[in-house]
């Protein structure tokens, strides 16, 4: 599979988690719902210190993830052999979903990401765009991002970070629907270094070069 673009490798994957499913249930209250997602900061003296808007600057590492009990529970309620296999399918395929992304402080933006199908080869693929702020909270930023589009020209997008950890930790939802959706879809990204780096680099995944 020619990829010419991250955005589009991307694009490809949620479009196959999302392929194939049932509508999804109304997504529950309860705490077991993201136990995966730790507590956002309340006081003062918790909340990062730099504005979020610079806080994003950086190189990031991320991993999709699922609440794996939500997942199990969801198996287990499909009766349809075909559709289980398709929703495991669908998940192995999400989580094997890594990304590397560096936010430059001049609004440029790289992006790498490797994404393995299940049962098929890694794919990879890398891309250079730009971004800027439309939103930013003491804890949060939401950004629109600008990548080539496979069609000629460019797309943007609109995402929202939550930083944890005092901003060395950003999570994304994932815009899935579903099943999968059902199971708190994420994208964890840990910090890993200044927008001088060269290498998202972790357990010898080196993404970004």
């Amino acid at each position: 599979m020619d990829v010419r673009h991250g955005c589009l490798l991307l694009g490809w994957l949620l479009l196959f988690c999302t392929s194939g499913c049932s509508p999804a249930e109304p997504a529950g209250t309860s705490a077991e719902s993201s136990p995966e997602k730790k507590a956002t900061p309340n006081s003062a003296a918790e909340t990062p210190r730099i504005e979020s808007a610079q806080l994003i600057v950086g190189t990031w590492y991320g991993r999709a993830r699922l609440n794996k009990g939500l997942l199990q529970r969801k198996l287990d309620s499909i009766t349809s052999p075909a559709d289980r296999k398709h929703l495991a399918q669908m998940a192995q395929t999400f989580q094997s979903t890594e990304i590397g992304v560096v936010f430059g402080a001049d609004g440029s933006m790289e992006l790498d990401i490797q994404i393995q199908p299940a049962g098929q080869a890694v794919l990879r693929d890398n891309t250079r765009g730009s971004w800027r702020p439309v939103e930013v909270l003491p804890d949060a930023i939401v950004m629109e991002t600008t990548e080539p589009s496979p069609e000629g020209g460019n797309q943007t997008q609109r995402v929202r970070y939550q930083f944890e950890m005092d901003g060395q930790i950003a999570i994304m939802s994932a815009p899935t629907s579903g099943h999968l959706a059902d199971c708190n879809p994420v994208f964890v990204f840990e910090r890993v270094g200044e927008p001088t780096a060269t290498v998202a680099d972790r357990a010898g995944n080196r993404l970004i070069h």
